[in-house]
């Protein structure tokens, strides 16, 4: 019996994730499967459409024998440090065998692609930083600057390497890399539609931009494209509005009035960019749009937000990466999952957190990172009923 992991945001969990659990139980009937999922905050910067207990349910009802959280200081950051958070926390366990994931490219030319980035780090850095000077954005730069590298090193480079499904598991690869992890990487190509299409086509799985696009336009759209658990789901979970969101950050930025510099994420230019924007912003969509440039994407001013708003300073989020909680949170489990933990209780030093009076068993540094995610519960709950309530119905039970 062999165990397989996979990293994911579900949100929402959909057929396309379904297809992946089923993909691996083709490959092997007698896996265990764990998810460690995003909770509260995605790592776009928003809130993450289903709250942790239904994508937890999703996930163990369509197929996984354990679901794991990912703390929201490291889902709250770039695709390098989400990634290098999620698998240095499943490789904290002995016994995963294989991390799978979705991408558009074959894996040897992912391994490859990422083996050459690796390489080639503060060269692409450096022609990087040039292309943005010229006006580039990260991305743009990030690009030409890969093609420029490859070109002085007589290598061809597939423009397909640079498509958005493929910017996870290019990290994961690096990651599994730099931890010397004996974890083998197992991509699974990718069914349906491209993870920013934003259409619904009937001839493919949709993807979760377009899901929570149409179900933002009229809920029961989306009924009949989603795991029944997923969308009663959406339709049930309950956390801050936009409304609320904008209050807070208005609070923040103007009446606090706090430095940002300290804030991880932060650059040049951010704090004053920001409360321009502000004040001649009427609501919280129209101050992101406002914010966003070429030089200040969309996603990582969201994610700069909520990161400011959780008080996440940059010197406490470089030491969570480099020291990985001794932590992890359950959020649920069938039997499968249940033996799973049991065993590698024995063999790991890591703390499996099911209740409150776990905390007291937590170094200080432990306790800080543990406090930080009870923030972003808060956080994502505010003025709702289950403010203040970290452990409510979970971890969720599944038995035969």
């Amino acid at each position: 019996m062999k165990n397989y992991a996979i990293i994911a945001e579900y949100n929402p969990f959909h057929f396309g994730h379904l297809y992946q659990i089923n993909m691996i139980r083709k490959m092997d009937p007698k896996a265990v499967i764990i998810i460690i999922i995003s909770t509260f905050f995605v790592q776009r910067g928003e809130p993450s459409y289903l709250d942790p207990k239904f994508k937890t349910a999703s996930a163990l009802k369509n197929g996984a024998d354990l679901v794991l959280a990912l703390p929201s200081i490291y889902s709250l950051q770039s695709a390098e440090h989400f990634a290098y958070g999620a698998v240095s926390i499943l490789n904290r366990f002995k016994h995963i065998d294989h991390l799978v994931f979705g991408a558009e490219s074959d894996y040897s030319e992912l391994y490859n692609f990422a083996r050459f980035q690796m390489d080639h780090a503060l060269s692409i850095d450096e022609k990087r930083i040039e292309f943005m000077k010229e006006g580039l954005n990260f991305n743009q730069g990030l690009i030409k600057a890969c093609c420029a590298i490859a070109d002085e090193n007589d290598m061809k480079i597939s423009q397909d390497l640079f498509q958005s499904n493929n910017i996870l598991a290019l990290e994961y690869i690096k990651s599994l890399i730099k931890l010397k992890s004996s974890i083998s990487a197992i991509s699974i190509k990718r069914s349906g539609q491209r993870y920013n299409d934003t259409e619904i086509l009937e001839e493919k799985l949709p993807s979760a931009t377009a899901i929570r696009k149409h179900f933002k336009e009229a809920p029961g759209k989306v009924k009949n494209i989603l795991p029944k658990e997923s969308y009663s789901g959406l339709i049930q979970s309950r956390f801050i509005d936009k409304n609320t969101l904008f209050d807070l950050i208005k609070y923040k930025l103007i009446i606090e009035s706090i430095p940002l510099e300290t804030i991880t994420g932060f650059e040049q230019g951010l704090s004053g960019h920001l409360r321009k924007n502000l004040m001649k912003s009427s609501s919280y969509d129209e101050f992101i749009e406002n914010s966003t440039t070429s030089r200040y994407r969309k996603n990582r001013i969201q994610r700069f937000i909520i990161n400011m708003l959780l008080d996440n300073k940059k010197v406490f989020i470089d030491q969570s990466i480099r020291e990985i909680p001794e932590w992890v949170r359950v959020l649920g489990f069938n039997k499968n999952g249940q033996d799973f933990l049991h065993s590698s209780k024995n063999e790991s030093d890591m703390i499996f957190l099911t209740q409150y009076k776990q905390y007291n068993a937590l170094s200080d540094f432990g306790k800080k990172q543990f406090d930080k995610e009870v923030d972003s519960c808060n956080l994502y709950y505010f003025s709702k009923d289950n403010f203040g309530d970290y452990f409510r119905q979970i971890p969720i039970i599944i038995k035969d």
